[in-house]
């Protein structure tokens, strides 16, 4: 239950711009700051999603480029690269939700 706290967090942050993540109270704005994506990915201003290795980092490049509305299709790539990549991640859910919610919105 609570991880659907957290994706259903996340989505609704990148919805409205991160105001949600900063309404919510208690542990769940701990849970929202988690997942908090971070500028060391080096793909938030850089043209194509790249590979780190990692499934943290890179899971969190895909937010970064979600956030960023004029990356929509670079997010939708590093969303799919991420679920080829990392079958067996605990991201692996989030990641194919945001996928599907970057699609929504590319209509």
């Amino acid at each position: 239950m609570e991880r659907q706290k957290q994706i259903l967090l996340q989505i609704d942050s990148l919805s409205s711009g991160g105001a949600a993540a900063q309404s919510t109270s208690g542990d769940q704005s701990g849970a929202a700051a988690s997942m908090t994506p971070t500028a060391d990915a080096g793909t938030a201003n850089a043209g194509a999603p790249v590979k780190s290795g990692d499934a943290n980092t890179d899971y969190n490049a895909a937010i970064a480029l979600v956030q960023d509305k004029s990356r929509q299709d670079d997010a939708m790539v590093a969303f799919q690269n991420f679920i080829k990549n990392y079958p067996d991640s605990t991201y692996l859910p989030n990641a194919q939700l945001l996928a599907g919610s970057v699609k929504l919105q590319q209509g």
